[in-house]
């Protein structure tokens, strides 16, 4: 079973369109028109029930996933910017500005117990693909990986970067942990 798509507008005449309000070359609206949300509608479909109350949209959980790991928010901290956040609607999927909440903050949490780390692999594979895609990264800034490792109640992150071989003056990239600034602009589409 797909799950529930948001308003559809048939029910909305008073109503002003997302669309209509916001900017189009904003970088959240251009990434929302790059990624595969068929295919992950495709991928995660077999993790809904075709009983029970309605599944909240896929485009939906993976939208608020991927802001909340860009802005280093926790789950509550997203749910609350994304009802204050038009671009952040529109990236998730809706057509018209919401005034509450889509889920509560632990719909969060058991949605990515439920895809599992498969699934948050093919979430990153589809990001990766979309960077590649629009320019916004090259094969050759991929190559090195980084783990993250979150400090809990502090909004820092701390990188571990692999060493380097042998011979390599980069002292940065010895394996120690390295502190960084999470400033960047986080969804610039080239």
């Amino acid at each position: 079973m797909l799950s529930a798509r948001p308003s559809s507008g048939k029910n909305d005449l008073f109503r002003e369109r997302l669309d209509a309000t916001i900017n189009p070359r904003h970088p959240l609206v251009r990434l929302s028109a790059l990624m595969p949300w068929s295919r992950f509608d495709e991928e995660f479909g077999g993790f809904y029930r075709p009983v029970g109350r309605p599944a909240k949209p896929t485009r939906l959980m993976i939208g608020l996933q991927y802001l909340k790991h860009v802005h280093d928010l926790s789950d509550q901290e997203a749910v609350e910017r994304w009802v204050e956040n038009p671009y952040w609607q529109f990236f998730c999927g809706f057509e018209f500005f919401q005034h509450e909440p889509p889920i509560d903050a632990s719909t969060m949490t058991r949605w990515r117990k439920r895809i599992g780390p498969e699934g948050l692999e093919e979430m990153l594979k589809a990001c990766v693909n979309v960077a590649l895609e629009t320019g916004t990264a090259t094969p050759g800034s991929l190559e090195r990986i980084t783990v993250i490792r979150r400090c809990s109640r502090r909004r820092s992150r701390t990188y571990r970067q692999p060493a380097l071989p042998q011979g390599n003056p980069d002292p940065g990239a010895s394996g120690q942990a390295v502190r960084h600034s999470a400033q960047a602009e986080p969804y610039a589409v080239g």
